[in-house]
């Protein structure tokens, strides 16, 4: 069940960045936010009516000493996720997105004394080298944009770490999805006002959103909703290598709706990232 739920996680991440690749362009970063938290909003309150009406009673202020750094660490990385897809190659961006399994047993390794196997250190250093590698790639013609996208994404991948070590944190505490959903949602009504008031000032108005943009956030948020039910259950060593196969479904969605190429160079490196990824699930 744990790894049917994760790969249905996978699914839902990879075409939701195909989707999000195919519009970004369309749009401002604060639109695409405003439209985000929108559609997590109605995402969380469906889930809380329909699975646990209850957690609308268990109102609990201390549990914001977590969610608030949660909240906070999320809108960091929705932005710097953003900029990622919009000025990089998603071939490329993508599994450096998905690398955060290596950057949580890091993690482990520093805060939890985590003792790690060979093939984790390995696994480790070999996604370091490729990234290094990448940020001295000449081969990609979007230059000074993809270069910081490039850096920006393993950046993401450990931000995102942290992020799920602090959401496994609130569960362990005693807190169930839906009572992280119903708390969070008084920050998100929040964030939608002072988005609203972003677009207006900006722009005017809030532009409509079109099909990829409402598909690709209806997706990334289901697949979050099924992550984040992983994680009050099951081992973070398991769900997050598994979830992260996503990079594995943009590859070849997005060769064949994208028509992205790569040089061999590229693929090399690109393979060797997916790979070690993988063999932290296996291992």
């Amino acid at each position: 069940m744990t790894i049917f739920l994760a790969l249905l996680c996978a699914c839902f991440w990879g075409f939701s960045e195909i989707n999000l690749k195919q519009t970004i362009n369309k749009y401002k970063t604060h639109t695409i936010l405003f439209y985000s938290y929108l559609i997590q909003t109605i995402t969380y309150l469906l889930t809380i009516i329909v699975l646990d009406i209850d957690a609308f009673k268990r109102f609990d202020i201390n549990i914001y000493k977590y969610l608030l750094p949660f909240f906070l660490m999320k809108i960091l990385s929705t932005v710097i996720y953003n900029f990622c897809i919009r000025n990089g190659k998603i071939s490329i961006i993508s599994p450096l997105l998905a690398s955060d399994p290596i950057f949580s047993i890091i993690i482990g390794m520093l805060l939890f004394k985590e003792a790690q196997s060979l093939t984790h250190i390995i696994a480790i250093i070999i996604v370091t080298i490729c990234i290094i590698i990448l940020q001295f790639n000449k081969t990609d013609t979007k230059k000074k944009a993809s270069k910081t996208a490039i850096f920006l994404a393993s950046f993401y991948a450990l931000w995102v770490a942290l992020i799920t070590t602090v959401e496994k944190a609130i569960y362990l505490g005693g807190y169930q999805l839906t009572d992280l959903y119903f708390h969070y949602l008084f920050l998100d009504i929040i964030m939608i006002f002072i988005l609203i008031i972003i677009n207006i000032i900006k722009d005017k108005k809030i532009k409509k959103p079109n099909y990829h943009l409402l598909k690709s956030l209806t997706e990334n948020h289901l697949g979050y909703f099924v992550y984040s039910y992983l994680l009050t259950f099951a081992s973070m060593s398991l769900v997050v290598p598994l979830t992260s196969l996503y990079s594995v479904i943009t590859q070849v969605v997005a060769k064949i709706k994208l028509k992205e190429k790569l040089t061999i160079y590229e693929r090399l490196i690109v393979s060797l990232i997916i790979i070690s990824t993988f063999l932290l699930l296996i291992f």
